[in-house]
């Protein structure tokens, strides 16, 4: 979470002040039907359904979608991967229908944001995420990261077109 950013008159920040996750209905249109399908029966087996973590460095998207494809149970993946190779496998998971991704956009791998959250609930998680934001505020050099988490729930309505937002620290 940015030390910087849009504030409520209070002074208060959106993601330290409430859960705040992302939802990308887009992508998993790109998957078609069949990515829908997946995405419902993902998110009803959101609290037995297991974790992909991805960490290895060189973990690629062929690789995490086939993995996906093998464990159609999988319902969270945690993506801990440089960069380079993140945005890729996170994409890869959102168009094959996986409701709960959590990353952090760090330039690095290893992150401390979300070694926070990987330990957590995963119903817990939008607090979780919101709480390591709050602590971000407070001690920035014990709570590095910029956690992002998509919660894709299947029984509630498509968010679009209600609300975009933009991080105000990345320049158009």
């Amino acid at each position: 979470m940015p030390q910087t950013g849009p504030r409520r008159p209070n002074g208060a920040l959106l993601g330290a002040e409430y859960p705040l996750v992302v939802d990308c209905p887009e992508l998993r249109e790109l998957g078609g039907r069949r990515s829908e399908a997946e995405w419902r029966q993902r998110w009803k087996r959101l609290d037995e359904g297991g974790v992909l973590r991805v960490t290895r460095p060189g973990a690629d998207q062929n690789e995490v979608y086939g993995v996906l494809m093998e464990q159609r149970h999988i319902a969270q993946v945690v993506v801990d991967v440089p960069a380079a190779t993140r945005s890729a496998i996170v994409q890869t998971c959102l168009v094959v229908g996986v409701p709960v991704v959590l990353w952090d956009r760090g330039d690095t791998c290893d992150s401390p944001a979300v070694r926070y959250a990987a330990g957590v609930p995963v119903r817990s998680l939008p607090e979780a995420v919101r709480m390591y934001r709050a602590k971000t505020l407070q001690r920035p050099d014990e709570f590095a990261g910029r956690p992002v988490l998509t919660w894709a729930d299947a029984d509630r309505p498509d968010p679009r077109p209600q609300l975009e937002l933009a991080d105000p620290t990345e320049s158009p």
